[in-house]
């Protein structure tokens, strides 16, 4: 996302806090990843959209407060995209027998009072959003009107690197398309399409970055078996498992 921007599609701005946000946006989850659990039911490590509502609200409230004090702009993005993920979980506690695989987190039956634990954390959330606003607006040079328009687009870019490094992880085996990309020229916005060249190589259109190919590098370790018999053996083996770079390119299409 350092690249992001050229004739068609705007760079970050403010560039370093944007970034920074970027960056840190799951911050939140360093703790949760040195003692990562597993699934009860199945054995396999846990998925980040299997958690129950006490360790998913205690990440993002640890990851939208960590910085708070001294990067309240990009605290201000991080409890835009919290609440943007509880809003989601919300959805789905409404409609628990809909959706794909590991939407009900672990299995469970929605508890009655799992809604209302929501709606709490995102009120919470808000809140949060309200005062870091008040703090940046009071330092800020522009209107109060241009100030969200301006976080709306950071956060709605916030959201594209994350679905864009997901969807590397995943290995980039299957086109997919980002819609509502902020685009230049007052509030416009885009479909980005990504599709698979090759096991390593993307190509985008329309093209959003600032150099003709993005090249990336994912660090992450390769277990040696699938199913644990508990978290600890699951981190015994985290521990010993070989490293692994996943690398990617980034082209026009």
């Amino acid at each position: 996302m350092a690249r992001w921007g050229n004739e068609t599609f705007a760079s970050p701005t403010p560039e370093a806090e944007v970034l920074f946000a970027i960056s840190e946006h799951d911050n939140g989850w360093h703790e949760w990843e040195r003692a990562p659990e597993i699934h009860p039911e199945t054995g396999y490590p846990l998925q980040f959209n299997e958690l129950r509502f006490e360790p998913f609200s205690a990440i993002w409230r640890r990851g939208t407060e960590r910085h708070r004090k001294t990067h309240p702009y990009a605290s201000l993005i991080l409890a835009l995209h919290a609440a943007s993920l509880a809003r989601r979980r919300l959805e789905k506690a409404s409609r628990p027998h809909e959706g794909q695989e590991g939407d009900r987190f672990l299995g469970e039956e929605w508890p009655d009072t799992e809604a209302a634990r929501l709606r709490a954390f995102i009120f919470e959330m808000e809140q949060l959003r309200i005062a870091l606003f008040d703090a940046v607006m009071a330092e800020s040079p522009v209107k109060r009107d241009e100030l969200e328009a301006e976080l709306k687009a950071n956060f709605r870019l916030l959201q594209v690197g994350d679905l864009v490094s997901l969807e590397l992880c995943y290995g980039l085996c299957e086109p997919f398309t980002i819609d509502q990309v902020p685009a230049l020229g007052g509030g416009r916005s885009l479909s980005v399409k990504f599709e698979p060249v090759s096991k390593d190589t993307g190509a985008v259109s329309p093209y959003p970055f600032s150099q003709p190919d993005v090249a990336v590098a994912i660090p992450g370790r390769i277990l040696c078996q699938k199913v644990f018999t508990s978290p600890e053996e699951l981190r015994s083996h985290l521990e010993r498992a070989d490293p692994v770079h996943l690398s990617f390119c980034l082209r026009p299409a």
